[in-house]
């Protein structure tokens, strides 16, 4: 995998858009997108402040793994879910996803 490979697997686990992290990371959309079509790197400081937006190191999106989460269907489902239930349910099932792994 690639830098933008990876990029847009983090976007999509963080919930976030690639516009949302392009100006987060002050980081104009169309460079975002030029640079994905040639398929090259950002500048250091851009990847830099990408990787700071997106909570991992600029190692990371430049020679790490893509997580299988991408391919794990099931758990990518339970991610959503997550998401979209309330607090005090998300307690619940955090409480209860602890017990089955005793």
């Amino acid at each position: 995998m690639d830098f933008w490979a990876r990029l847009d697997n983090l976007i999509e686990f963080k919930n976030l858009t690639r516009k949302e992290v392009a100006a987060k990371a002050k980081f104009s959309y169309s460079s975002f997108t030029n640079g994905r079509k040639r398929e090259s790197v950002p500048a250091a400081d851009v990847a830099l402040r990408i990787a700071k937006v997106l909570g991992v190191s600029v190692e990371y999106l430049l020679e790490g793994e893509l997580p299988t989460i991408k391919n794990d269907k099931d758990l990518l489902e339970l991610i959503k879910i997550y998401r979209r239930i309330s607090s005090r349910d998300k307690s619940v099932l955090f409480a209860l996803a602890k017990k089955l792994d005793e």
